[in-house]
């Protein structure tokens, strides 16, 4: 009888040892899968970090040229009031030499 369980005996041992190959192979891949997963998320953390620093940097940059546009404008705006002052004088100036000139 012992002989009748062959061929089953075959195809339960054969299916024992795919099985077993199949769990060596996943467990194989699941430990690569890991490392993969493990080196992904290191990498995302580095780059949101590198991102975060250079969204910091790039505000500090827009502060610093914020700052500077303002000092600018504020510059342009004393020199127009300088400019505009000097116009009067200028204008007074002319007068008076207007005046001597008639007065001759």
């Amino acid at each position: 009888m012992a002989g009748a369980n062959g061929p089953a005996d075959r195809r339960i041992a054969f299916l024992e040892k795919v099985y077993l190959e199949d769990r060596e192979r996943w467990q194989k891949n699941d430990g690569r899968w890991r490392e993969t997963e493990k080196k992904n998320e290191e990498r995302w953390q580095k780059n949101e970090e590198r991102w975060r620093e250079n969204e910091k940097k790039s505000e500090e940059r827009w502060k610093q040229n914020e700052e500077r546009w303002k000092q600018n404008c504020k510059t342009v705006h004393e020199m127009l009031h300088l400019l505009l002052r000097q116009g009067e004088k200028l204008d007074a100036a002319l007068r008076v030499l207007h005046r001597i000139q008639e007065g001759r």
